[in-house]
């Protein structure tokens, strides 16, 4: 084994991205109520032997975490939290998808939960969303747990689920006469760019078109 010394092996160039997780922090990310049968669990003990790891799935995971990583640390300083949602569960997919498939402890999931309450605490906050520490709170599950089990449940995550509801909300506003950015600013949206694109992603037209076809009814 050689000490890397900082200088480039050879053409072509590389670039590198790390990200260094707290072990207390994994712990806790990964935690499965299971008690040490569980990865992270009470008395549990994990750990990853292979220095090498080729997982195509973590690896788009782990895209997906650094974008909005790179979107959350150039965010306005007036940006509303709702990304934070969205960054918090790229992180905790990013380390149970380590630790489950490449970690030596066993990993199993939890027995199917009830998660109602999590959809209306979701529901109920249009302004401020909800970490997904508030939400295992709520229910009783680890953070992976309600990301994995609203997934599920609902087809989306709860980040994805949350946008998707408010986009409909914000149709509704617009076609009742709305100006797009009151509409964005009602339905918690960091700016009326962002309605905009999650918008034009959920229903397949721009709020501007929406509006025009409203008027003409």
């Amino acid at each position: 084994m050689k000490v890397h010394d900082g200088r480039p092996l050879g053409p072509p160039t590389r670039r590198w991205r790390i990200l260094y997780v707290d072990v207390d922090v994994m712990t806790t990310l990964t935690a499965s109520e299971q008690g040490a049968g569980g990865a992270g669990g009470a008395g549990g003990h994990a750990e990853i032997t292979s220095p090498v790891i080729a997982d195509p799935m973590l690896f788009r995971i782990l895209q997906r975490l650094f974008s909005r990583l790179e979107r959350w640390n150039n965010r306005t300083p007036h940006a509303r939290p709702l990304d934070s949602l969205a960054f918090e569960e790229a992180l905790v997919a990013s380390c149970v998808r380590l630790m489950a498939r490449h970690g030596v402890a066993r990993w199993s999931d939890a027995p199917p939960r009830d998660l109602p309450q999590v959809r209306e605490r979701l529901a109920d906050d249009s302004a401020l969303a909800p970490s997904l520490a508030d939400l295992a709170r709520l229910t009783g599950l680890s953070r992976y747990q309600v990301l994995r089990r609203f997934e599920r449940a609902y087809g989306l995550p709860p980040h994805a689920w949350l946008l998707r509801r408010r986009a409909e909300r914000a149709r509704v506003l617009i076609r009742d006469g709305a100006t797009l950015a009151v509409a964005a600013t009602a339905t918690g949206f960091a700016d009326q760019s962002h309605m905009t694109r999650v918008f034009a992603r959920q229903f397949g037209f721009t709020p501007g078109a929406w509006r025009r076809a409203a008027r003409l009814q």
